[in-house]
């Protein structure tokens, strides 16, 4: 750590409307407002990138840390859903910020959280949800790798929100199915303070 250097940049900005949560909605590109979609994509995309241009300089000086925001959606399809879409383009971003931060000894992470009880659900979170705690004890867990070790994707998920697997376009839900991390991620336990 550097007297007065930026060590981390933490890229959270983002968001949906609410015509994103309608119960029984067919995807947001079928029936959601087009007009809604500019701000969020530009939050959602280009927010985590222009903070990455900010701070990358910094980080490279004092060795530190990016980490994105993403979110499962980011991971897992979601039909006509286009903030999933942004999420998706959230992750790839972060993987192509470590292949090109890493060889200036810069660390680069995408958090991807599940449901967590914010605003953001618009009222609509369920009581599995987790709290924004869960999220922020995941962050300080990718900021506090020691030196040389590149944590690069953590997902976490609310504990009872079961795996889903889909059938054509059918949702089942398999009685022996756990959350298993994907290849390359790590995945943390979390509390519903």
């Amino acid at each position: 750590m550097l007297p007065g250097s930026l060590d981390a940049a933490i890229a959270n900005a983002g968001g949906a409307f609410a015509d994103h949560f309608r119960p029984g909605s067919a995807g947001v590109v079928d029936d959601g407002d087009p007009e809604l979609w500019a701000p969020m994509v530009l939050a959602n995309v280009l927010g985590p990138a222009l903070s990455a241009k900010a701070t990358l300089p910094h980080l490279e000086r004092s060795r530190g840390r990016l980490v994105l925001l993403g979110s499962v959606a980011g991971i897992k399809n979601s039909p006509g859903n286009l903030y999933s879409a942004t999420k998706w383009a959230v992750v790839g971003l972060a993987e192509n910020l470590r292949l090109h931060a890493t060889t200036r000894g810069i660390g680069v992470t995408v958090v991807n959280p599940g449901m967590i009880d914010t605003e953001f659900r618009h009222g609509r979170a369920p009581s599995i949800a987790m709290s924004p705690d869960s999220v922020a004890e995941a962050i300080g867990f990718a900021l506090d790798q020691p030196a040389g070790v590149d944590l690069n994707t953590v997902t976490i998920r609310p504990i009872g929100r079961p795996v889903r697997l889909r059938a054509g376009g059918v949702s089942l839900r398999h009685p022996r199915a756990r959350s298993r991390p994907e290849p390359g991620t790590t995945s943390l336990p979390v509390s519903r303070r």
